[in-house]
């Protein structure tokens, strides 16, 4: 029903499905275009592919679901008897379209910086341009005026001050908005072992926010390195209480898995 592959799959064992659902409904498994019956969710359709590449391995497979309608970036793994766990899930927005910000309450395009990026109110001219440059689809002003405001609380109240850290994740969000998942997964990782340093709950959200971003990074060698950074960090940066929250124990193995995969890739552009 949903079309079967007949050629002989590349993919090595340990690599994940790579789904994405466009904006427009259309969804592609690793970049063949996947039909999806009419009235069938999408979401159904994806999960019945998975099973069907589980049964025929008779092991567990993996997928990274992009999904830009929801906003919504999702490790799943499917078993051959048709069972199904998250392994990751974060929410995201997209950056905006070239036409113009969507005015539409809700949409991804049209968001505020976060609202947790507090700093102090003579710098909060700053994160308005921010807003202002990212809702106007300039996103290098955006990251630009987000680099500055960082540089100036650093220098102002130090590198793990709150106001600083705020700044920071600021940053990241510009880089998410921007497309620029190197970047934000970097940063992401950095916000993650001061906030472990300094006893933050935080750690643990920042880290999830790096792992996303960072299985958005198609740039082999960058997400390499940043896959071996994460998977110290995942392993390092553990909860100091019990009463903090841990990174699920399958998140390092899918980090690990990954990085497997794209080391056993070609670099693109290779002689």
């Amino acid at each position: 029903m949903f079309g079967t592959r007949t050629r002989k799959d590349p993919r090595p064992p340990s690599s994940p499905f790579d789904v994405l659902i466009g904006e427009d409904g259309r969804v592609t498994v690793d970049g063949e275009p996947l039909a999806v019956p009419e009235g069938e969710p999408v979401h159904v359709a994806v999960l019945d592919v998975m099973h069907r590449h589980a049964r025929q391995s008779d092991r567990p497979v993996e997928a990274a679901i992009l999904d830009r309608q929801q906003g919504e970036a999702t490790v799943v793994e499917v078993a051959p008897d048709g069972s199904s766990r998250v392994v990751l899930h974060e929410r995201f927005e997209e950056p905006p379209r070239e036409d113009g910000p969507d005015e539409t309450p809700g949409a991804t395009g049209a968001a505020p910086p976060p609202a947790d990026a507090r700093v102090p109110e003579q710098l909060a001219e700053l994160v308005r341009l921010v807003g202002e440059s990212l809702d106007s689809g300039a996103p290098e002003r955006a990251a630009a005026l987000a680099f500055r405001l960082r540089e100036h609380t650093v220098r102002a109240f130090g590198p793990g001050h709150p106001h600083t850290l705020e700044a920071h994740a600021l940053e990241a969000y510009v880089a998410h908005r921007s497309a620029n998942h190197r970047l934000a997964t970097d940063i992401c990782l950095e916000l993650a072992r001061v906030r472990h340093g300094q006893g933050d709950p935080r750690a643990h959200e920042e880290l999830t926010r790096a792992v996303a971003a960072w299985l958005r990074n198609d740039d082999v060698p960058s997400a390499v390195e940043q896959g071996r950074a994460l998977l110290a960090a995942l392993l390092t940066l553990r909860p100091e209480r019990p009463d903090q929250a841990a990174p699920d124990a399958a998140v390092p193995h899918l980090v690990n898995r990954r990085v497997q995969a794209l080391t056993a890739s070609p670099v693109p552009g290779a002689a």
